[in-house]
């Protein structure tokens, strides 16, 4: 049977971020995950195709996922979106990292709504369910819709995303993907926000940082 939804996944090389447009097959309606840098890419993307784009959402406030929020919206008139935690984080050049970028700070926001766990956001015919995932940040969301996670800097193919940045914390990450993520169907595709797609089974199986048993100071480094 053919999918409610199209995906357009547009990896960034500069950042190296995964960029997701995701489209409701039936009503056209869309919204942008996580545009990082490389804007005039996105809005090719959304100019040669005729959605209708309802939301901006942020998996968290760092640059590389954030970096053309204002952009988009100028051209979609759609509500930037990001977890509540850090509302006022995407405004901050140390919150975001956008120091460490060329950039100017103001590119990423402020935030139009607000977001928390359990909320639901509306995409056409579909509906997408925040899951809040502190660990990478204080206010890192995953995105469940259908047979689709979108993990953000959650959750990577046998791997997380670090913790030593701001709001990071590796034992409230692990935590995170025990009582959020393990529970769910197992499988969900992942569409993280960095490197290769996953499903979830592989990840409950392999990934050590969902192991309860592995102590995670013996983990290299990621």
């Amino acid at each position: 049977m053919e999918e409610r939804y199209i995906i357009h996944k547009l990896h960034m090389y500069v950042p190296d971020v995964n960029c997701y447009i995701l489209a409701c097959r039936d009503t056209r309606k869309a919204v942008v995950i996580d545009p990082g840098g490389e804007t005039i890419r996105i809005i090719k993307t959304l100019e040669r195709t005729d959605y209708q784009v309802v939301g901006i959402i942020n998996t968290h406030c760092h640059y590389d996922h954030v970096a053309s929020n204002l952009a988009i919206k100028e051209l979609t008139g759609a509500p930037i979106m990001i977890h509540e935690a850090e509302a006022e984080a995407l405004c901050s050049p140390v919150q975001t990292l956008s120091f460490l970028f060329t950039a100017k700070p103001d590119d990423c926001g402020p935030a139009d709504i607000l977001l928390k766990d359990g909320d639901r956001i509306p995409v056409g015919n579909m509906t997408m369910q925040v899951i809040h995932t502190p660990g990478h940040s204080a206010g890192c969301i995953m995105l469940r819709v259908d047979d689709l996670l979108f993990t953000g800097d959650t959750l990577f193919r046998c791997n997380v995303g670090r913790c030593d940045f701001p709001g990071g914390d590796l034992e409230l990450l692990r935590r995170s993907l025990i009582e959020k993520v393990m529970p769910l169907d197992v499988d969900l595709r992942i569409l993280p926000g960095h490197d290769a797609e996953s499903v979830l089974w592989y990840e409950i199986e392999h990934n050590p940082y969902m192991d309860e048993d592995i102590d995670l100071h013996s983990i290299p480094f990621n």
